[in-house]
């Protein structure tokens, strides 16, 4: 039977083709509106890849398995191979939502199933703001108390609240989320430097373990404060150091502390303090723009670390720093990547999570957040700016989970985004590595546990069927009785 050939024009049917064999054709199959039926067997392309797009979804409604490098799926989908879930260059977010947050908020804190926002408003109602964030969509205030004027930064450890205030640390007990208590308030050397130009130096706070530090943005003489935070009842100051002209933030790791110090006198502005000991000492100080020998004044506003690397967001030059901070001693900047092409940006907040970092860009010409992929410590990039709302003003950035969280000063805001991740009802993994972990139920651990920098315990105390070894240099406190079972 001879092969039946057409040439010219389309030849349209009005009813159906049907082939005992095979369909070929050496350019596009195009279905229409209907349905395309398979029978027993495969869809094969011999060369390239194969590519599925579609204007709506692209759904799969059998009810047997697909498998992906593998004939014999035993799983609704099975893999073997690897999986990949990262953000790709120009990748675009999703608002979950946006709920008010009271008059100019600064500074936000995740811990479990709650975000604490600390306001300053200008008409002299000072707040610390808690929201239930355990659905991201519907963001509920469930309790509000005051602080001293002008708080800038809140840190959440266990169940207090630590907040950074004009001068005071303000102490709350929040283990009432609805009814939050003031406990103690602590006179510190911790003001707020201002400027006609740039955006105010406020002070920060970082709580390892015992002590909480405090940095001083006013340029005062005693700029670096450690407090003891044992009895959180009756915190008292530990030492205070003269450190830099005007101090943006700081992050502890582990026995190092690590200041970021805005100033246009000095160039030295990134500082690796050893904290170990009651009173800091200076290990190290760079530049943090300082590549290959030549760099100016940044004006560092925010510091993040993870792992080996230190991330620092550069208020004054539209900048973004990475820092290798293995030699705390010798610290090497090994990339400041710009983020304004033409214009400014200002990023004055900083979250690192995983292999990307999240910058609250603070300037009119840009009311943004910066996604940038550190996953190279030498040639981080930019994957996209996240647009907020006109007058947005983004004063600090949190990441927890799958969710960033964002305060606008401008727009008294706080803003939910989806940062794109996996959420799942289970999970069995042999071995798991973390940027960042928010565990909301209980956890178990089946062999050692170990913890680089400091334990802190709630309200139900430690209780261990072994011995309790304790070593170190320093005193104990202890505010209550001690039990030991015998």
């Amino acid at each position: 039977n001879a092969a039946f050939q057409f040439s010219g024009n389309d030849l349209f049917v009005q009813g159906n083709i049907g082939s005992a064999t095979s369909v070929y054709t050496n350019g596009a199959f195009i279905a229409g509106t209907g349905s395309t039926y398979f029978g027993n067997g495969f869809i094969t392309k011999t060369d390239g890849s194969i590519t599925v797009s579609s204007t709506g979804n692209v759904t799969f409604t059998m009810n047997d398995f697909v498998g992906i490098g593998t004939s014999t799926p035993t799983e609704k989908l099975t893999v073997v191979g690897n999986i990949k879930n990262t953000l790709v260059q120009g990748q675009s977010f999703t608002t979950v939502s946006t709920t008010v947050a009271q008059p100019n908020p600064q500074n936000v804190f995740v811990q479990g199933r709650y975000a604490y926002v600390v306001n300053d408003d200008a008409g002299g109602v000072y707040r610390l703001n808690i929201f239930d964030v355990s659905d991201p969509q519907y963001p509920i205030s469930v309790g509000i108390v005051q602080t001293s004027s002008s708080p800038s930064e809140v840190f959440v450890a266990g169940r207090y609240a630590y907040v950074i205030a004009s001068n005071r640390l303000n102490i709350f007990d929040v283990s009432n989320v609805s009814n939050p208590v003031a406990v103690s308030s602590l006179a510190v050397s911790a003001g707020i430097g201002t400027d006609v130009t740039y955006p105010s130096r406020r002070p920060s706070i970082y709580v390892s373990g015992k002590r909480a530090y405090i940095t001083d943005g006013s340029g005062a003489t005693v700029s670096f404060t450690v407090v003891d935070i044992s009895n959180p009842t009756k915190p008292s100051i530990i030492s205070a150091i003269p450190l830099g002209s005007s101090l943006t933030d700081v992050f502890v790791s582990g026995r190092y502390a690590y200041v970021t110090n805005w100033s246009l006198v000095t160039s030295n502005n990134f500082y690796i303090l050893d904290v170990s000991t009651s009173t800091p000492s200076i290990l190290s100080f760079t530049n943090s723009l300082f590549v290959d020998g030549s760099g100016t004044d940044g004006g560092p506003f925010a510091v993040s670390v993870q792992g080996r690397y230190a991330y620092v967001a550069n208020q004054l030059t539209n900048k973004f720093s990475v820092i290798d901070i293995s030699n705390p001693a010798s610290p090497t900047v090994m990339k400041a990547l710009s983020l304004a092409s033409g214009g400014s940006v200002w990023p004055i907040g900083i979250s690192v999570s995983g292999k990307y970092a999240y910058l609250a860009n603070n300037n009119e010409q840009s009311y943004s957040v910066s996604v940038i992929d550190v996953a190279s410590s030498s040639n981080p990039f930019e994957i996209t700016k996240i647009s907020l709302v006109t007058a947005a003003r983004p004063s600090d950035v949190f990441t927890s989970g799958r969710y960033l969280y964002v305060t606008e000063e401008g727009s008294n805001k706080l803003t939910i985004i989806d940062i794109k991740g996996i959420e799942t009802n289970g999970i069995m993994a042999g071995a798991a590595e973390f940027g960042s972990m928010q565990v909301r139920g209980s956890g178990f651990v089946n062999n050692d546990f170990t913890v680089a920098g400091s334990l802190n315990v709630g309200i139900g105390g430690i209780l261990t069927n072994g011995v309790l070894t304790v070593s170190g240099a320093g005193t104990s406190t202890f505010l209550s009785t001690v039990n030991v079972i015998d």
